[in-house]
């Protein structure tokens, strides 16, 4: 005779997922082996645990997003980054600040380096890799895709 099924209480297994749990710690949830939480997946649902699981997941990321966007109405600093994430937002670059940081570079660059025989070439390929990392880059001025001034409309 062979043993008789772990149940798993769907509505839970769901909650589970939605607060993105792993495998791992769903099947230590139900005190089950992975692979049992496997094939009950399979036999419920017909699909994976790894499908399931991203189709589950998807209303804890919507709830959490719920979450952060009504942060952000009462904490700048989660709107500042949620701009950041999703609009393409930046920090404005102080260029009078970006100059001075690769002027001191390029001093100690030359300070560890005095034997070497350190080029304007390669200075200024520095200094334009800096521009291109740190920004200054040529965009004219947008911010996804729209000016200043139609992102502020």
């Amino acid at each position: 005779m062979a043993r008789p099924r772990k149940e798993i209480d769907q509505a839970e297994f769901e909650k589970l997922c939605a607060l993105q749990c792993t495998k791992a710690e769903i099947a230590g949830f139900f005190n089950l082996s992975e692979d049992t939480v496997e094939r009950w997946c399979k036999r419920i649902y017909k699909e994976s645990f790894a499908v399931v699981f991203a189709n589950k997941r998807c209303g804890g990321k919507i709830s959490l997003r719920r979450s952060q966007f009504r942060l952000a109405e009462k904490d700048s600093r989660m709107a500042i980054w949620l701009g950041k994430q999703y609009l393409e937002q930046k920090e404005p670059i102080d260029e009078k600040r970006l100059e001075i940081e690769l002027l001191k570079l390029e001093s100690q660059i030359k300070d560890n380096h005095p034997e070497e025989d350190l080029d304007d070439t390669m200075l200024e390929a520095l200094n334009s890799t800096a521009m291109e990392v740190w920004g200054g880059g040529g965009d004219g001025g947008t911010v996804n895709g729209c000016t200043e001034k139609e992102d502020r409309s």
